[in-house]
């Protein structure tokens, strides 16, 4: 497996908007596994806020959403950080303050379609803020950056794998 971090942040997540950040996967061969690695954001307010993956292909799946959890979440910084793999611990829900960089499921759809594809080419994560800062208001200011994520991409590259050594006797001295 390799880890392509982004090189296109920080981006601006703003109100009512989705924004679009790549990475150029270099790996040939089909895909056998996905996965986003150490996200890191500040927003303040995450039940706004999604996250979705594009193949190189223009595949595309909508992946996770904080509002899927049912409560209102915040970073109150820029220390938001998470990822996001199909293999994270069932049931397991991001908490309150998602800044402990904890490995979550796909709250929406699963990576899965992603699997035989060409890995080779540019990734595009989006993030999607569907909500309005509202200044005055409780929510305050709903929008925030997007500072890091990356792209972990295994592939199948044909060849079979190393086997393991078989391990040599070491003769045992005869007593004398």
């Amino acid at each position: 497996c390799t880890v392509y971090p982004s090189s296109d942040i920080p981006r601006r997540i703003e109100d009512l908007t989705t924004l679009a950040s790549t990475v150029n996967a270099t790996a040939s061969g089909p895909v056998t596994w996905v996965g986003l690695k150490d996200i890191t954001f500040e927003h303040g307010g995450l039940s706004n806020v999604s996250f979705g993956l594009a193949a190189p292909d223009g595949a595309q799946v909508d992946l996770f959403a904080f509002d899927d959890y049912g409560f209102y979440t915040w970073c109150g910084g820029s220390n938001c950080q998470l990822s996001i793999d199909d293999w994270a611990t069932e049931g397991l829900a991001p908490p309150q303050f998602p800044n402990d960089g904890g490995t979550f499921r796909p709250s929406r759809n699963s990576f899965a379609p992603f699997n035989g594809k060409a890995s080779s080419g540019v990734w595009t994560l989006y993030v999607s803020d569907d909500g309005l800062s509202d200044p005055g208001g409780d929510a305050g200011d709903t929008t925030g950056d997007l500072l890091g994520w990356s792209l972990e991409v295994c592939v199948d590259n044909g060849a079979d794998p190393d086997p393991t050594p078989t391990p040599t006797p070491t003769p045992t001295p005869a007593p004398r």
